[in-house]
């Protein structure tokens, strides 16, 4: 055998090797790649009342957006949430920024709209995301967000999620993968629970109307202004006809002749004093 076959075999033998050792170590990292390129889908979202109680129409009260990835790590939640407008409204919870706003608990550090300045309160969606730009975030039950509502008329009020698995246009929550673009991100969600709330008409009284003062009857010569009694458990005296009694300088009633004056008394007595004079005078 020659050195040239020789030479030739050999290299042949040694590139065979190369790419059989090159094509193993290819096909490990590929396989590496696979395996951390596909979380598995198990993370939850669901909504929650912060307090418990009875709602009445223009009370108040909070409802917290929960979420869980099941121990994967997420770059970004997508939120579209559908609430009666006609029976509920959404508190700003920044009056400052244009916008109806939600409270969000900072679990990320951006949040956008999709309106892009908030709530789309005209049609009652919040639409809404929030992410990271280069780090993840594992949720384990935490609250995402705090949207507090007031309640406008009473009867059944459904939140819920707009969620349909594998879609990517609705409510979402996305794998974090280091170098990987948002928008290639697996959806992580599974299921996405809304809140049902029964509406109680509000039981408060309604403001009575202050009374209009009125001219009561004289009393003394003077007018004095009146305002509507007070129910009470005590008789209704009858009403009898208004006596008017003159009154003197000093302010003293002055009660009316009786009928026996000074001057019938006089005579009355100066005849008794007769009387005895006379039966005095006889007995002598």
């Amino acid at each position: 055998m020659s050195i040239k076959k020789i030479i030739v075999g050999a290299g042949s033998l040694l590139v065979l090797l190369v790419g059989v050792v090159a094509g193993v170590i290819l096909v490990q990292r590929q396989q590496d790649i696979r395996e951390k390129a596909a979380p598995t889908p198990a993370a939850t979202l669901s909504l929650r009342r912060a307090s418990q109680g009875s709602i009445n129409t223009n009370d108040e009260f909070e409802v917290e957006v929960v979420a869980d990835s099941a121990g994967e790590v997420t770059i970004a939640t997508d939120l579209v949430i559908n609430y009666p407008r006609n029976m509920l409204s959404i508190v700003d919870a920044d009056p400052a920024t244009n916008g109806v706003q939600i409270q969000t608990s900072g679990l990320y550090a951006n949040t956008i709209y999709a309106n892009g300045f908030g709530v789309d309160t005209a049609n009652g969606i919040v639409d809404m995301s929030m992410y990271n730009t280069n780090n993840g975030t594992t949720l384990s039950s935490s609250v995402l967000a705090t949207i507090t509502f007031r309640a406008i008329s009473s009867g059944q009020a459904n939140i819920n999620f707009e969620f349909l698995p594998g879609a990517t246009n609705d409510t979402n929550i996305l794998a974090y993968q280091p170098g990987e673009a948002i928008s290639q991100a697996t959806d992580l969600l599974v299921s996405a629970t809304g809140l049902n709330l029964t509406i109680e008409a509000s039981s408060l009284p309604t403001d009575t109307p202050t009374p209009t003062p009125t001219t009561a009857a004289a009393i003394g010569g003077a007018l004095l202004p009146t305002s509507t009694p007070t129910p009470t458990t005590t008789q209704t005296p009858t009403p009898t006809s208004e006596v008017f009694m003159p009154t003197t300088a000093a302010g003293l009633t002055q009660l009316p002749d009786t009928g026996i004056g000074t001057p019938a008394i006089l005579v009355a007595g100066l005849g008794i004093m007769l009387l005895i004079f006379a039966i005095v005078v006889f007995t002598i």
